[in-house]
C-alpha cells in the first residue's frame, strides 16, 4: 500500500512538473510570435516620434513602493507628454499583455527556468520601456498594479544582475535605449516551418 502511494505521488510529481514546461514552452512562443510584435510596434512608434529614452541607468527602476514611484512620477507625467495618444496606447495594450502572460510564471503555471534564459532579456527590455506608463499606472482606480510583470521583472533582472551575469544588466538598458532611438525595426521573419503549412 505504502509502496503504491509513493508511485502514485511521484506520478503525479513527475507529471505535474512535464505539463509546467510544457506550460512554458508554449508561453515561449507566444512571447516570441505575439509579444515581441507589441513591442516592436510601441518602440517604433517612439521612435518615429523621437521620444527621448526615460531611463539612464538600471538603478533607477524602483518599483519597491509607491512612496518610492511617486518620487518618479512627475518625470513619467512630462515624458508621457510627449508620447502620442496612439502609441501610449500600445504601451498600455503591451504592458497589459506581459501582466497576463507574467502570471503563469509567478503563480506557478509554468516553469520560469525553462524560458527565463532565452525570454529574460527582452522581457526586461520592454519593462524598462514601459517603465514610466507602468508608474503613472499603478496604483489608480482605473489600473491595476501590474503585479505579476513587477514581481517576473525584479526576479528575472534580479538574476540578470548578480555577479556572473553584472555587465549583462548593465549593458541591458543601453540597448534598450539604442533599440529605441534607432528604430523603425522591420518586422520579424516568420517562424520557420510556417510555408509548409500552406503547401
Amino acid at each position: 500500500g505504502l509502496t503504491s502511494l509513493k508511485l502514485f505521488r511521484a506520478e503525479a510529481i513527475a507529471r505535474a512538473e512535464r505539463q509546467s514546461i510544457e506550460c512554458a514552452i508554449e508561453r515561449g512562443r507566444e512571447f516570441a510570435n505575439e509579444i515581441i510584435p507589441l513591442h516592436s510596434t510601441f518602440t517604433n512608434g517612439l521612435s518615429g516620434h523621437k521620444v527621448p529614452a526615460f531611463l539612464n541607468h538600471p538603478d533607477e527602476v524602483k518599483f519597491a513602493s509607491p512612496e518610492a514611484e511617486a518620487e518618479q512620477l512627475a518625470s513619467a507625467l512630462e515624458w508621457i507628454k510627449k508620447v502620442p495618444r496612439e502609441v501610449y496606447r500600445d504601451g498600455v495594450m503591451l504592458a497589459n499583455r506581459l501582466e497576463c502572460w507574467s502570471m503563469y510564471f509567478t503563480k506557478p503555471l509554468a516553469a520560469s527556468e525553462a524560458v527565463m534564459e532565452p525570454c529574460s532579456p527582452s522581457f526586461c527590455t520592454m519593462v524598462l520601456h514601459l517603465y514610466p506608463i507602468l508608474i503613472n499606472s499603478r496604483g489608480k482606480e482605473t489600473s491595476g498594479d501590474f503585479p505579476n510583470l513587477v514581481h517576473l521583472f525584479q526576479s528575472w533582472f534580479g538574476k540578470l544582475q548578480d555577479e556572473k551575469n553584472q555587465r549583462q544588466a548593465t549593458d541591458l538598458l543601453a540597448q534598450a535605449n539604442r533599440l529605441q532611438l534607432n528604430g523603425p525595426w522591420p518586422k520579424l521573419p516568420r517562424p520557420v516551418g510556417t510555408d509548409l503549412d500552406e503547401v
